[in-house]
C-alpha cells in the first residue's frame, strides 16, 4: 500500500470527532451517492467467515460473475480489504476514494474506525464498478456491524462460538441473538452448526428462510474449514437455482489455500502460520495439525494476541502439545497488545519465554529449533503478517533453508 494511503487512513481514525455509529452509515451513504444496490451476501460468524467467502468470490471468478468483496482484518496490505473481481483494488484507486471519505467525514463531523473505512471503500468501488454481487464479510456480530446496513439476499452464518465477549455478551445466546440480526424476512439465511433457540426464535419471528448447510462428502479432500465450505457450496447452490445461467463449481475449490490459515510456509523443520486467536479456532487447527505434532521432536508455538481474547484457554488448549512457548509483544506495533506478561494471563511456567518485541522473538526462534522440530505461529493477524514476510525477506536473501536450523 501506498505510504500517502496508509497516511491518509491514520488521518481519518484520528479526526476529533465522535465515533462513527451504526446509525451514521446512511448518512455516508446518502452524502457519497452510494444508490447501487447488487445482490448481496452477507457472512457472520465467529471463524469461517473468511474462507467462506474466499470460496464464494472463487466461485463467481470461476464464472466470470462480476462481484466485489469486502473482507477484514487484511493479511498483507489494505488493498485486500476490496477484492475487486479477484484483483486486490489498486494503491490509485484506493487513495481516490480514501479522499472522497476524508472529506465526507468533515462533512459530517464523524470519526471512523479502520474496518468502516475498509467498508466505505468497498461500497465506493461497488458504485463505480456496478458488479452484479456484493460480499460483505461482518467485522463483530451482526446487528450494528455497517455490513447489515444492507439487506441482504443471502444471509450466512458459519458458526457462533465465545469471541468479542466484551462486546457481544458472554454466552453463546448473547452472541448468536447479535449474529442473526443479518437475516432477512422472506430470505434465505444459510446456517453451518446449530443455533440456539433464542437465535432459531428470531428468525421464526421475521420468517427467514432457514437453509441448514449440510456435510459433504468431499471433506476430506478439502483445504477449506469445513463448516466453511458448507456454507460456500450451499450458497452458490441456491443461486444456480434461482438463476438461468449455467453456473459451475471450480474443480480446484477444495484445494483452495488461505493465507494465514494452516499456511506451510517451510519443510525440514516445518512451520505453519495461523491467523487462529480464539479457542475454537485453536483447537480447529491443532486437530489439522495433529500428523505433524505427532512426528515432531519438539513442538515450539509463536504467539502474540490482543489481551482481549481468551488467552488463558487457548495457552490451555495447545499447552498440550507445545513444548516451549515464545510470546512476542507486538505493543510497538499497534498498541491493542498489551504487553501479556503484564497482563499476568498466563502462568510463569518455564516452557514459556515473554519476547520484548517480534524481531528478538523471531530470532530466538530460530536459534532454538531444529531438523525435526515442529513450529507453529498462531494468535493475531499482525503475527501471521509480520512473521511470513519476515521470512520471505530473509529467504530471497539466502536459498539454503538450513539457515532457519541453527
Amino acid at each position: 500500500m501506498l505510504p500517502k494511503c496508509e497516511a491518509l487512513i491514520n488521518h481519518i481514525i484520528s479526526k476529533n470527532y465522535p465515533q462513527c455509529q451504526f446509525e451514521d452509515i446512511g448518512k455516508f451513504a446518502s452524502l457519497l451517492k452510494l444508490s447501487y444496490r447488487p445482490n448481496i451476501i452477507t457472512i457472520t460468524g465467529t471463524n469461517g467467515k473468511g474462507s467462506t467467502l474466499f470460496a464464494l468470490a472463487h466461485f463467481f471468478a470461476h464464472n466470470k460473475i462480476s462481484f466485489i468483496a469486502h473482507s477484514s482484518p487484511h493479511f498483507n496490505a489494505f488493498n485486500e480489504r476490496i477484492n475487486d473481481n479477484g484483483i486486490a483494488i489498486s494503491d490509485e484507486r484506493l487513495f481516490l476514494i480514501l479522499q472522497t471519505i476524508d472529506h465526507a467525514a468533515d462533512a459530517l463531523q464523524v470519526r471512523l474506525n479502520y474496518y468502516q473505512i475498509g467498508f466505505l471503500c468497498a461500497l465506493c468501488q461497488t458504485e463505480s464498478k456496478k458488479p452484479k454481487w456484493l460480499i460483505l464479510e461482518v467485522g463483530i456480530g451482526g446487528r450494528v456491524d455497517p455490513a447489515n446496513y444492507f439487506d441482504a439476499d443471502i444471509a450466512i452464518i458459519t458458526y457462533v462460538g465465545l469471541d468479542h465477549m466484551e462486546i457481544l455478551g458472554n454466552s453463546i445466546e448473547q452472541i448468536a441473538w447479535d449474529k442473526v440480526h443479518i437475516a432477512r424476512a422472506d430470505k434465505p439465511i444459510i446456517i453451518g452448526e446449530d443455533l440456539p433457540s433464542n437465535a432459531y426464535q428470531y428468525l421464526l419471528d421475521i420468517n427467514a428462510h432457514i437453509i441448514h448447510a449440510k456435510s459433504r462428502p468431499s471433506h476430506s479432500i478439502s483445504t477449506l474449514p469445513p463448516t466453511s465450505l458448507n456454507c460456500a457450496l450451499s450458497a452458490i447452490e441456491f443461486i444456480q437455482k434461482n438463476t438461468s445461467d449455467s453456473y459451475h463449481i471450480p474443480e480446484d475449490l477444495f484445494q483452495l489455500e488461505i493465507p494465514g490459515r494452516c499456511q506451510h510456509i517451510q519443510t525440514s523443520p516445518h512451520i505453519f502460520v495461523d491467523v487462529a486467536h480464539n479457542p475454537d479456532a485453536v483447537s480447529f487447527m491443532l486437530k489439522k495439525l495433529a500428523p505433524y505434532i505427532q512426528n515432531a521432536a519438539c513442538v515450539f508455538a509463536l504467539f502474540a494476541a490482543q489481551t482481549t481474547k481468551d488467552i488463558h484457554t487457548i495457552y490451555t488448549l495447545a499447552n498440550k502439545v507445545v513444548d516451549k512457548w515464545l510470546i512476542a509483544d507486538l505493543h510497538d506495533t499497534d498498541p491493542r497488545f498489551k504487553n501479556i506478561q503484564n497482563a499476568r494471563i498466563l502462568p510463569t511456567d518455564n516452557n514459556i519465554e515473554h519476547v520484548d518485541s517480534f524481531d528478538d522473538a523471531y530470532q530466538k526462534l530460530f536459534a532454538k529449533i531444529k531438523e525435526n522440530d515442529l513450529v507453529i505461529v498462531f494468535g493475531s493477524f499482525t503475527l501471521a503478517s509480520k512473521f511470513i514476510h519476515k521470512h520471505q525477506n530473509i529467504n530471497l536473501t539466502n536459498d539454503n533453508h538450513s539457515l532457519s536450523c541453527q
